[in-house]
Formats: structure tokens, sequence, C-alpha cells
């Protein structure tokens, strides 16, 4: 949703804006058109540049599920019980320093 509020909403003004920087001050209608067909080749640039970075990302997303799943399931933390009252409170006390 909120990419297409970003995007459906937004990129006609920008590409307004764009066309009406790339025209200047020249007000002929083929001068209006020429800057409306160049400005609107800025999202085929855009698209280009997503599908690359997503496919970099490929190259990536196993390393990073492995780390995800090492952090996820790391190793268990064995806690020495030293009472009798709650092997909760001695894994607290073990791990937080006295003061």
């Amino acid at each position: 949703m909120a990419s297409h509020l970003f995007g459906d909403a937004s990129s006609p003004y920008v590409i307004g804006l764009i066309s009406d920087a790339l025209r200047g001050r020249e007000r002929t209608t083929l001068a209006r058109f020429i800057s409306l067909q160049r400005s609107l080749f800025v999202p085929d640039f855009v698209l280009v540049f997503g599908g690359l970075t997503y496919l970099i990302s490929t190259f990536f997303i196993e390393q990073d599920r492995r780390k995800a799943n090492e952090l996820i399931h790391g190793e268990q933390l064995t806690i020495e019980s030293n009472s009798d009252v709650s092997p909760l409170i001695d894994a607290v006390e073990q791990l937080v320093p006295s003061t």
C-alpha cells in the first residue's frame, strides 16, 4: 500500500517536473512533446536499477538466511543451578554482573 502511495500518487507529478526542467523556457508544442517524451524514459532507468539490485541481492540471500538461522537457533545457554529457588534467578545472577 505504501509503495502505491509513494509511486502511483507522486510519479506523474515528478515526471511533470522533469519534463518542465528539460523544456526550459521554450513554449512550443514540439518542445513540450520532446521534453515529455524524454522525461518518460526516467521510469525505465529506475526499473533497470531496481532489477539490478534485485539480481545482486540473489547472490547473498542464501548466506544471509544461514546467518539469520544461526542467530535464531544459536547455541543454547547452559546455566548451573546454584540454589533451590529458581533456575531463572540463577541464570540472571550468572549473566548480570554483581554490583
